[in-house]
């Protein structure tokens, strides 16, 4: 199902702006992608990456409409997307990465 990011941001804020809720924005970002993905019926790396940029930009949305701040006053990290997918797909994220020439996190 694809979202917006002003949908994410009206769920997020219906949950109470918390870590959990938080945590259930990026999971669905992340399955947003495969569904994306499935209905392009994309077969190359260059189409996924494309998909993950432009998750990329929404999640860059919805953390500035949110003010990137959580209800218990911690801040979102700019690049928890990225975090995530690396965290639950590492080869993936690691592809990605390489793709965009391996500036994606700067840990």
């Amino acid at each position: 199902m694809r979202m917006k990011a002003s949908d994410y941001v009206a769920r997020f804020m219906a949950e109470g702006c918390t870590i959990e809720a938080f945590a259930r924005v990026i999971v669905d970002m992340i399955v947003e992608v495969r569904d994306v993905g499935l209905t392009r019926r994309i077969i190359m790396d260059g189409a996924l990456f494309s998909i993950f940029d432009e998750m990329d930009i929404k999640f860059k949305s919805f953390r500035r409409q949110t003010g990137g701040k959580l209800s218990d006053g911690s801040l979102m990290h700019k690049e928890a997307f990225r975090r995530m997918l690396r965290q639950k797909t590492p080869d993936i994220f690691n592809a990605w990465n390489r793709g965009r020439g391996g500036r994606l996190l700067v840990d």
